[in-house]
């Protein structure tokens, strides 16, 4: 993939692993429901979002976390075991 980029060509490569995706492509979309959340280079996400790897990144772009909604889960399953 890195000789194709070399030479001029794009490559669309997709996949959950972002260790990956941060090791080999240049610039990254970032999708959230079908929508386009980030559009750039690894760097310059990182560095927006003051992250310090693509995981990161994605997890504070796309992570919907109600605390109060996980407080109460916690709760509730301490409840169970009493």
């Amino acid at each position: 993939m890195e000789e194709l980029a070399r030479s001029g060509k794009a490559v669309l490569y997709c996949s959950h692993e972002l260790d990956a995706v941060e090791k080999t492509c240049s610039r990254v979309v970032v999708l959230h429901h079908g929508r386009v959340v980030a559009h750039d280079t690894v760097e310059r996400l990182r560095g927006t979002l003051s992250k310090g790897s693509l995981e990161a990144v994605f997890q504070q772009l796309v992570c919907e976390i109600d605390p109060a909604r996980t407080a109460r889960d916690l709760v509730d399953c301490m409840s169970l075991g009493a």
